[in-house]
């Protein structure tokens, strides 16, 4: 089933969303969401490309701990934010009864935010000074990609309605210089798997 004249479709998902593989599965447990808002052009020929923009956040509980020969961290809670910036290319096709499925893939600029309450104490000569608390936080722009499935029910042919899954390839480097989760990672980028909701119209 095809269209007969190219069409833009404005969308919008809500999504529980996680962290694939430890230590940032541990520390978020699941525990987070993701909305986001895209604007496709969809073609007769169900070729699509979009754009848009996305915001996810976590609350953590760290598990770990920090200690060098002069500093003791102890998190003792943290929260992540992602801003996403995407542009993606993919299919909407359309089935005999009025049902669709889309996909897209591409390119997606991401604000990362990781910030964590710590507690903390000094040594000096061995002995513990007076414990304190501070705010670390690290933030950083990085180019990684995304994709997203959906699969669609319209209602009046012009409002689909229907569930997305998606995930997200962040690339990372650990400068091991704070005491949070992301700058210790073991590895050159982190992944996130979303679930959830989406709605929209075309017009």
């Amino acid at each position: 089933m095809k269209r007969e004249q190219p069409a833009v479709w404005l969308r919008g998902d809500v999504s529980w969303y996680t962290f694939l593989g430890q230590p940032l599965w541990g520390e978020y447990d699941g525990r987070g969401y993701q909305i986001r808002g895209m604007v496709h052009m969809v073609t007769p020929s169900s070729f699509q490309v979009g754009a848009g923009v996305g915001y996810a956040r976590g609350h953590g509980n760290p598990t770990v701990v920090y200690e060098t020969s002069s500093l003791f961290d102890e998190p003792l809670d943290s929260d992540l934010y992602i801003l996403s910036l995407e542009l993606q290319a993919g299919q909407h096709i359309l089935m005999d009864d009025g049902d669709s499925f889309a996909w897209g893939i591409g390119p997606t600029l991401f604000k990362v935010k990781e910030s964590a309450e710590i507690a903390y104490t000094e040594y000096e000569d061995g002995q513990p000074g007076r414990p304190g608390i501070r705010t670390d936080t690290l933030t950083r722009w990085v180019l990684g990609f995304e994709g997203r499935v959906a699969l669609l029910h319209s209602l009046s042919g012009k409002y689909p309605i229907g569930v997305v899954t998606g995930f997200s390839i962040i690339p990372w480097d650990s400068k091991q210089e704070a005491s949070l989760t992301l700058d210790w990672l073991d590895r050159s980028y982190f992944a996130t798997y979303q679930l959830g909701l989406t709605w929209g119209a075309f017009f």
